[in-house]
Order: C-alpha cells, then sequence, then structure tokens
C-alpha cells in the first residue's frame, strides 16, 4: 500500500481488501462497513471462495466519498449521491 492525496492510504486497483484491511484503511470500524453495505451506502461487497467479503476500488472510493462529506450531510442523503455519482461513472 502507499500513501495517496491527504495522507491515506491507498492499494493498486487490482487488489481487493478484506473488511479488516478496509476498517483499517478507512477508520471505519467492520459493523460501520458492513451498515453501509446493508444499507446501499456502499457497493454490494463480492465474496471470496472462503465467504470472506472482498472490498474492490468502487468500494474505497464510495467510503472516501462518505468520509469527505460525512461532516456536512445527514445519512439519508448519501444514498441519492452514490446513485447520481454512479449515474455519471456510466454515462
Amino acid at each position: 500500500m502507499a500513501v495517496g492525496n491527504l495522507g491515506r492510504m491507498t492499494t493498486p486497483a487490482d487488489v481487493p481488501l478484506g473488511i479488516r484491511e478496509l476498517s483499517e484503511l478507512t477508520g471505519l470500524t467492520p459493523d460501520t462497513l458492513r451498515w453501509y453495505e446493508r444499507e446501499g451506502i456502499i457497493p454490494a461487497v463480492h465474496r471470496a471462495p472462503e465467504d470472506s467479503r472482498r472490498h474492490y476500488p468502487a468500494t474505497i472510493r464510495a467510503v472516501h466519498l462518505i468520509q469527505a462529506l460525512r461532516l456536512r450531510t445527514k445519512i439519508d442523503d448519501y444514498n441519492d449521491m452514490i446513485a447520481t455519482g454512479r449515474a455519471c461513472e456510466h454515462g
């Protein structure tokens, strides 16, 4: 892992992260990350053959966006913002 913008750690695009690794990267608890997934705030998690969660770059970007907006936005607004961002990505 390398340090990216604002001192955040970044990972190579092709390396999925487990929930503990994503928790360490973002400073959020695994329970918070699971809740974000259940609520549809972050993309659905891919499961590895051993049934562990594997978070890909889209999830990492979504979590960083949520962290950037957290102080200014209510949680109910996240889904709308994430959906808008996805629509923009897919044109």
